[in-house]
Order: structure tokens, then sequence, then C-alpha cells
């Protein structure tokens, strides 16, 4: 859960906490992840909760901490004698609050594994944001031994069968109601949510029904990235072309000349590259509608974004987005560039379509020139009597010029 300071994050995670320990006890980001993973362990199949994760913390460690958490386990490790540490092992959900999204920079694996939703207001006033921090103080640990205790009662014949059909019933009807391209370990998780809320209301009898947890389900899903934004191709794709655009002046405009000894004898080719005006960097090549990347440049805009440049070459040459060289099954390919022949990344900068005529004539003011354009009189701005008034003018303009060189 992301969104500006003030707005309840910490009101609500202390009402969370609540559930089954003490607010006080919540860790926040700056802890390590050793202690934070040595937590998960100890409360496996309860729950886990992050606060504050603040925008100076390192994505990266971040990112691997994310996907470690959501994994269920720690990475194995060995001592300087070459004995194996056993990895840690947890089974519970994490609730994170911060400022900003924690996928931001995350791999794609972390990403299907967080769901992130944004919120602006959580409380309806101040009063209720004070209560909700007294009340999470005042009664803590007992609502978790209800909840179970219920479930162990009603459910647990048959191994919890009917929790189980309920699970797969809510499952489907998410699937149903989706009207984006969702990731479906999405639908999984917000399927157990909804199936919580559920036994919630039948335990503690908050006076909601199934439908409305079916509702807080899908609005939860319509408020999630799609599968395409968070493919970590398409991310890189929105990364390399906004570093085109910002950078377009630093890739030469290439062309050849021929001097010739005679008529049917070419002496030399010469490459033109046309720099532009105080241009003092280049990252490559701009001809034919394709910009042709140097390789260390698109490595380092790649890897500063926590990304595999190997990988994205890759996704780029199986999506199109570069031209590759498929004799020797390569993502580059060979250019000539400032004197010799240069291994390059070609990308293929895709504009947008045209807009049809009729669209800009809505769009555009309502001058006299616009009008008169898409109304099909262009030519009535310059009429006969138009014309014989420029001539009139110029010639009288002449005549009082006393120098025709001046003139």
């Amino acid at each position: 859960m992301y969104g500006p300071s003030g707005i309840g994050k910490t009101g609500i995670i202390e009402l969370v906490a609540s559930i089954y320990q003490s607010p006080d006890n919540i860790i926040t980001f700056a802890a390590t992840p050793i202690s934070i993973t040595i937590l998960a362990e100890r409360l496996s199949g309860i729950g886990l909760i992050l606060e504050e994760k603040q925008s100076s913390f390192d994505d990266s460690k971040i990112s691997t901490l994310l996907y470690s958490l959501a994994e269920g386990r720690t990475r194995l490790k060995a001592t300087v004698e070459s004995d194996v540490i056993e990895n840690r092992k947890f089974e519970l959900n994490v609730l994170t609050t911060a400022e900003e999204p924690l996928n931001e920079n995350s791999h794609t694996g972390a990403s299907r594994r967080t769901i992130e939703l944004y919120v602006n207001k959580i409380f309806s006033s101040d009063e209720m944001s004070r209560k909700a921090h007294r009340v999470s103080r005042e009664n803590y640990g007992f609502a978790l031994n209800e909840f179970v205790n219920y479930l162990i009662d009603n459910y647990s014949d048959e191994n919890y069968r009917m929790i189980k059909e309920k699970y797969n019933e809510i499952e489907k009807k998410l699937y149903e109601n989706m009207k984006k391209d969702i990731v479906i370990s999405y639908v999984q998780s917000v399927a157990v949510i909804v199936l919580a809320d559920i036994l919630m209301n039948k335990v503690f009898g908050f006076g909601f029904n199934e439908r409305d947890s079916i509702e807080l389900g899908n609005s939860i899903l319509e408020k999630l990235n799609s599968e395409k934004e968070i493919d970590e191709v398409e991310r890189a794709k929105e990364i390399i072309e906004d570093f085109l655009l910002m950078n377009d002046d630093k890739f030469e405009r290439q062309s050849f000349t021929c001097e010739y000894q005679s008529v049917n004898d070419i002496n030399k080719v010469r490459e033109v590259l046309d720099s532009g005006k105080n241009v003092y960097e280049h990252f490559g090549m701009y001809q034919d509608g394709i910009y042709y990347i140097l390789p260390t440049k698109f490595n380092e805009i790649i890897r500063k974004n926590e990304l595999s440049p190997n990988k994205i070459r890759r996704g780029f040459a199986e999506r199109g987005y570069i031209l590759i060289d498929e004799i020797n099954n390569r993502f580059s390919v060979v250019k000539f560039y400032k004197g010799g022949n240069r291994r390059m990344i070609a990308y293929k900068l895709e504009n947008e379509p045209k807009v049809e005529k009729n669209e800009v004539e809505g769009e555009m003011e309502e001058s006299v020139i616009s009008k008169n354009m898409y109304n099909g009189a262009y030519d009535e701005l310059f009429t006969e009597s138009k014309i014989n008034e420029f001539e009139e003018s110029f010639l009288n303009l002449r005549d009082r010029k006393e120098n025709k060189n001046e003139l």
C-alpha cells in the first residue's frame, strides 16, 4: 500500500497488526534483510508487516528481499569451511506501506508476487485516524485466535474441503469479471483476500454479504497493473525510447558522397556525418528511421535500471523492436560508422499513427487560415486581386530603392 504522507497508512497498518500482536512491535524496512527473514520464519502462517519504505533505500536490495519473502525462502549460503547453511522457509502474507511503489525498479518475478495499491485517503476524518491508533493499542492479540478457532470448529472436516471449494468458486468469478490482461498470480492472491473477507464477516458479523466481497476483489484487480505493464521488456522499451527522444541530437545523421576521377571511375566513397551544433558527445547514429546505438551505451542504460542487457536484447529481437544479424544469429548489426564497421544496436523507433484531418480540424484554433485550409478554400486566401496588390507594393518598394544591390 503506497501513497502520500499523512493519509493514515500507519493507522490502518496498526489496526491490522493488532489482530495478532502489539502495534508497537511493527518493524520497518530499515531493519536488515537477515533480521526480516528471521522474523518471517517465526511468523510463518500468520503474517509480517513492514512499514515506511523510504525513497533513499537501495532498490536492488528491496527487490531481492521482496522476491525472497514472496518465494517463501532465503538463498542458500555457505560458510568459509564450505558448509552449506540451510535456508529459512516460511509461508505468510506480507503487508507493507510506502510513499512510492515498491516495484518501480523490480524484476518481473518480484512484480508478479506483489500486489500494489495506491491510496490517497483512508480515514474519513482526523478523529477516525486517532481512534484507530487508540483502539489498536488498547485491544490487540485476540482476534486471530477467534478467527482460527472458528475455522477449526466449522470447516476442519474433510481437510477444509468447503473452504477450498469456496476459493475455487471465487477465483472463477474473478476471472469472469476481468476487464484487462491481469497477471494470473494477481487473481489467485485477490481470491484469497476475498475468501478471507467472506469468512471474516461470518466470524465477526460486520454486516457485509458475499457479493460485497466479490466486488471488493473486482475493484482491487481493476487497480492493478496489466501483464504488459509489469513486463521487463516493455519497461525497457519505454526507457530506451525516452532516452532516444531526449538525446536525438547526439545521434549523428549519416550520408555518403562519391568523388570521381573520371566519368567511369569511382575514386573514393566518403562518409559524411552531420553532428549538429555544439554536440560533444555521441551515442551512435540515425539513418532511415533507425537509431544505431553503441552497445556500451545501450548496456549502461539498461543496467542503470536494474535490468539485464542480454535478456532485454533477446526480448527486443523476439518482438521485432531491433534489427538482428540473422546470418551470425546476433542481436546487433554491423554498420559503417566513423571510418569502420561497428557492431551496433539497431532500434526502430515507432512513430504514432498519423492523425486524421478531421481530428486536426476539430482541435485547431478558429483561425481564418485553418478554416479556409480544411474547407477546401485554400486558394481563396491568395486571390488574383490580392496578388496584384502584393506586386504593386513590391514595385513601389523597388522604385524607392536607389541601389539595386541594396534591394
